[in-house]
């Protein structure tokens, strides 16, 4: 794994290989995963098989980082691929960009609740936008999932006028529409 940063009591890895990133599901990522998504406002789960396959395409494409506290406990991860390698996304925001091919997805960002306040988030977008090897990041999050929107904005991420409901069965067995929202960071700008 090659170590991205090391500040503030945290280091950020960056996993280069399936078996890496095998040791990181071993080390907890399914239940950090769980604390950052299946509760409000996604109620998201997934088998841990299906979890595993949705992280390794990021891994062949892209790039995931995961955080590690100064006792090496897993506490924050981010993902991002480019934007043509997830369809469903890139289908919802092709009349915004004029080359798709410019831009990654930022898809995924999650912080252990005992972490969350400290700059933890905040290191990893940061970090996401340095290891982007292109110019254009989108990110997507759920229309009242305000702290997610609120830093990405203070990493310098702006709305578009973009955004997509998603009709699916949470954990708590309801049936929703969830609205979600679009904000692109252009390194060019």
């Amino acid at each position: 794994m090659i170590s991205c940063v090391d500040r503030s009591g945290y280091s950020i890895k960056k996993p280069e290989t399936l078996e890496e990133l095998k040791h990181t599901f071993k080390i907890g990522f399914i239940s950090l995963f769980d604390e950052c998504f299946n509760v409000a406002p996604y109620f998201l789960k997934y088998p841990d098989e299906q979890l595993f396959e949705i992280y390794a395409d990021h891994l062949k494409t892209g790039f995931l980082l995961f955080a590690y506290d100064k006792s090496g406990e897993l506490v924050g991860f981010a993902g991002s691929r480019p934007l043509l390698d997830d369809e469903y996304v890139a289908d919802d925001v092709k009349s915004f960009f004029k080359d798709p091919a410019d831009c990654y997805y930022h898809s995924e960002l999650g912080t252990a609740k005992a972490h969350r306040g400290k700059g933890l988030a905040m290191m990893l977008i940061e970090e996401t936008i340095k290891q982007t090897p292109v110019s254009k990041i989108l990110m997507r999050t759920k229309e009242n999932n305000a702290p997610s929107i609120e830093i990405h904005k203070k990493a310098g991420f702006k709305p578009i006028e973009v955004t997509q409901i998603i009709k699916r069965r949470n954990t708590l067995g309801e049936d929703v529409d969830d609205k979600r929202v679009y904000m692109l960071y252009d390194k060019k700008a």
